[in-house]
């Protein structure tokens, strides 16, 4: 049952922390909403991006954001009122997912691969390492030393970043569709895997991944999260 809602039609990432949702769009950039009453979510702040922001993560003060074309970037969000950016790098390439592993940051880049920035210090975020490749990286989530990146057609990537100056792929896993979203608990990545559903692959071996579970989602598998022992799916028409 739906308690409330609030109006966008380009929305394309979200975080929330306490009584705040950050939601990121192709248009605008970064909307803070207040969502204490969550039946009357209200928008209190806003930081305008050239083109948009594709996704955010936040933590503490700080929330970070993956630019199309100012690249990562930093904000302070300890007013909600007033989010100003403190931090950030020039564009690499087009960014377009995040995860934060403290004290790293992993980005996602269109047709480049993954950038890892040290974001330690929040108001001087240092580009530490670089794994790189030229498929179309979707999505990336991260257990411990390990990320796991969602690669489009070729499935899913783990890449060893324990080095950050010099991450290594592990292996790989063909989902036998397009990866779009994933996420990782304990020795386990859940993939929201286009028309061919859902899946779990265990990865307690990293270098030999292990489907152990599918459903079929009937339409497209867009995205997934997991809470707790339940996972939640997005899906799609196409």
């Amino acid at each position: 049952m739906c308690v409330g809602a609030f109006p966008n039609n380009s929305a394309s990432g979200v975080a929330v922390s306490g009584s705040y949702a950050y939601l990121v769009g192709d248009f605008y950039g970064l909307t803070i909403i207040d969502v204490s009453d969550p039946t009357n979510p209200i928008a209190v702040g806003r930081y305008y991006t050239h083109e948009g922001a594709y996704d955010v993560a936040v933590r503490g003060d700080y929330a970070y954001l993956a630019s199309s074309s100012m690249g990562f970037l930093v904000i302070d969000v300890s007013d909600p009122t007033r989010p100003v950016r403190v931090g950030g790098t020039s564009p690499f390439a087009s960014m377009r997912s995040l995860v934060t592993a403290w004290p790293y940051a992993l980005v996602t880049e269109l047709d480049a691969g993954v950038e890892i920035f040290d974001v330690s210090n929040p108001t001087a975020p240092t580009h530490v390492g670089r794994y790189s490749s030229v498929e179309y990286k979707l999505n990336v989530a991260v257990s411990g030393n390990y990320a796991c990146l969602a690669d489009d057609w070729n499935g899913l990537l783990l890449v060893d970043f324990s080095n950050p100056a010099s991450p290594i792929r592990v292996n790989g896993f063909n989902t036998i569709g397009t990866s779009y979203g994933l996420t990782m608990g304990d020795n386990y990545v859940y993939v929201a895997a286009g028309e061919s559903g859902f899946h779990v692959v265990d990865i307690s071996d990293p270098a030999q991944p292990v489907r152990t579970g599918r459903f079929d989602t009937v339409h497209h598998a867009r995205d997934t999260v997991l809470v707790s022992n339940l996972a939640y799916v997005t899906r799609g028409c196409t």
